[in-house]
């Protein structure tokens, strides 16, 4: 695999969530093929930005990331940097300072700024702050692209603002058509990441949100992302549902739809 093919792929690795691990070691080990200057500063972005998520980095990988941000000659090189600390900064729960940076990203390369505004909403949103998410909804209404992970995103950031108007059946709705969505696209990580989202703003009251936190927590356990899953156990503490009520709900929900076929009716 070439190093641009190598590099290239680490945002769709994240956003799915499969094969982190032997994505790592595949950078790791060009790492120490030791590359020219240019590629070693990608390998090193896209290395912290598979391991943002899963907990404290160490210092020396904080500083490399924070220079590339300063001083890569290729903007989106720079962004690239940018948004993986922004990325750091959200799941040490620096949520201002997440918000910033991602935005501060799309301004280097805004070819990437779509991407870098869902990142911007999400700390908005769990910030609690309607204004800065209005902001950074239309500008990923903006972004020119239009696949279906697009049509997702775009579908979560409207479930994010009705959320925060009051208009829950329309979250709720929204929220569980953009988890479908993402898992029928393979993306584990955003779904969980979009799970995480819907009951930080509506709690778990409805059985789906309830069964899809279940889903969430799986998904963080398994990508050995800890600061997601103890946001995600914060949550539900602060609701009331504890993981195992959570489960009971999946449970509850597998009979209901078992008796509505068994009766003949149409789901």
């Amino acid at each position: 695999m070439t190093l641009f093919l190598l590099t290239g792929m680490g945002l769709n690795v994240f956003s799915r969530g499969a094969g982190w691990e032997e994505h790592i070691a595949r950078l790791e080990a060009a790492l120490e093929d030791s590359p020219e200057a240019g590629d070693r500063e990608r390998l090193i972005v896209v290395l912290a930005y598979l391991r943002a998520t899963r907990g404290p980095l160490d210092d020396g990988a904080l500083a490399d990331v924070a220079r590339i941000a300063r001083e890569a000659a290729d903007p989106l090189g720079r962004s690239w940097a940018v948004i993986t600390q922004a990325e750091y900064a959200l799941a040490q729960g620096e949520l201002r300072q997440a918000h910033d940076l991602a935005i501060e990203a799309g301004t280097i390369a805004p070819s990437f700024d779509g991407y870098c505004q869902e990142v911007a909403f999400r700390a908005a949103l769990w910030l609690g702050d309607a204004g800065l998410a209005r902001a950074a909804a239309e500008h990923v209404h903006a972004s020119p692209f239009s696949g279906r992970v697009s049509t997702a995103s775009r579908r979560t950031v409207d479930a994010g603002i009705a959320a925060f108007e009051g208009r829950t059946g329309e979250a709720v709705a929204g929220y569980l058509t953009a988890i479908r969505e993402l898992a029928d696209l393979a993306q584990e990580f955003d779904l969980a990441r979009t799970t995480l989202d819907a009951v930080t703003m509506l709690g778990t009251s409805d059985p789906g949100l309830a069964t899809a936190a279940v889903t969430a927590r799986a998904a963080f356990e398994r990508l050995g992302t800890l600061p997601y899953i103890e946001r995600l156990d914060a949550v539900l503490a602060r609701s009331g549902t504890s993981e195992s009520t959570a489960a009971g709900a999946t449970v509850a929900t597998s009979a209901t739809a078992r008796t509505e076929r068994g009766s003949g009716v149409a789901s």
